[in-house]
């Protein structure tokens, strides 16, 4: 992971990779799952895109200094291929950021992070897709069949949240799907 250029890898659960040189190749895609224990993060906010990719894209030198400590080139949040969206009968936050870096702007290509948190009673799940933009389709099905599959134990799961003896996180689903996509 640190060698594709990902700066943060704790808590990491699983990676699927699929192409030859995948992610490298431009036919592959890679799958990171995570785990955050960072509280039950409330959903009773409505999301705004155009502030959260304000937010994002205000995060950049952050985030690209560091990518630059680390040998990589920077990255730029592009837009929206998929607003983010919140599912609050699954609890699943779900956005696609478009992005590039110089390399990919001098070829005309961009990438894609197709991005879910599935949230429980004490942290979330966090599922990444990166691929090709123009290959989100044929890829995205792979990112949406571990998400059709991740849940929570009884008594982990969302609404077992018990407001007497379990952490709130600091942010909500603002914070958390543009500090993600920050530093994805």
């Amino acid at each position: 992971m640190t060698q594709l250029g990902n700066l943060y890898n704790e808590n990491l659960l699983g990676i699927v990779i699929a192409g030859q040189q995948a992610p490298v190749d431009e036919d592959g895609f890679l799958i990171t799952l995570r785990y955050d224990a960072e509280g039950y993060i409330k959903d009773d906010e409505a999301l705004d895109g155009k502030a959260i990719l304000k937010a994002i894209r205000d995060a950049e030198g952050t985030y690209n200094e560091e990518r630059k400590r680390a040998g990589f080139p920077p990255i730029h949040a592009e837009g929206w291929k998929e607003s983010p969206r919140y599912d609050k009968s699954g609890h699943e936050l779900i956005w696609a950021l478009l992005v590039s870096s110089p390399d990919d702007e001098a070829n005309g290509d961009r990438a894609v992070n197709y991005s879910t948190r599935v949230l429980g009673r004490k942290g979330y799940v966090s599922i990444n897709l990166v691929t090709d933009a123009r290959l989100l389709a044929t890829h995205k099905s792979a990112a949406t069949t571990i998400l059709a599959a991740t849940s929570f134990a009884p008594g982990m799961r969302y609404e077992d949240f018990d407001s007497t003896t379990d952490a709130v996180a600091e942010y909500g689903l603002t914070g958390l799907s543009w500090a993600a996509s920050a530093s994805a």
